[in-house]
């Protein structure tokens, strides 16, 4: 069994603050820096360090590529399909900002929360994120829609297992 290190959950949560950190020439530097896609036989030789460098979505469908029913996986549609779900949250998020700066009470006197509560409502709401309810008593192990992120993507629902990885 392969186990993933956990990274960091909040930089779909936190945005920069200025226009300057957002620019072209910033995601272009981040593209430079951005290590190569391991194999999933990489990631086997790879200590814990070495794979936290890597998305945990990315290492979440490159783990799935390749199963019984996820041949021919396209990771960078999947993942671009996340980008465009992160950014739809944003924009969700900044919109109602102003329910939080009027009832921070409301919310627990947690911007954090705010952000978690605003975040997922735009991904299941919006974007159709939800639970695989057949999956709480009739787990399939052999279908990788239950245990990989494609399968939430696809509309298929996810599991305890795929759902924190979105």
């Amino acid at each position: 069994m392969l186990l993933l290190p956990a990274v960091a959950v909040g930089a779909y949560l936190s945005w920069p603050d200025t226009p300057a950190e957002t620019d072209a020439s910033a995601t272009a530097i981040a593209e430079v820096h951005r290590p190569k896609r391991p194999t999933i036989d990489d990631m086997f030789k790879m200590t814990d360090v070495e794979l936290a460098r890597f998305d945990i979505a990315e290492v979440n469908l490159v783990c799935a590529a390749g199963l019984p029913g996820a041949e021919n996986l396209d990771v960078d549609r999947y993942l671009a399909t996340l980008d465009r779900w992160a950014e739809h949250a944003r924009h969700e998020i900044d919109r109602h900002r102003y329910q939080f700066l009027l009832n921070p009470a409301e919310f627990e006197n947690s911007e954090a929360y705010f952000n978690l509560l605003l975040m997922t409502t735009a991904l299941q709401q919006d974007c159709g994120v939800k639970y695989n309810p057949e999956a709480i008593r009739n787990v399939d192990w052999a279908d990788p829609r239950d245990q990989f992120i494609h399968g939430i993507i696809d509309g298929h629902g996810g599991t305890c297992v795929s759902l924190p990885v979105v």
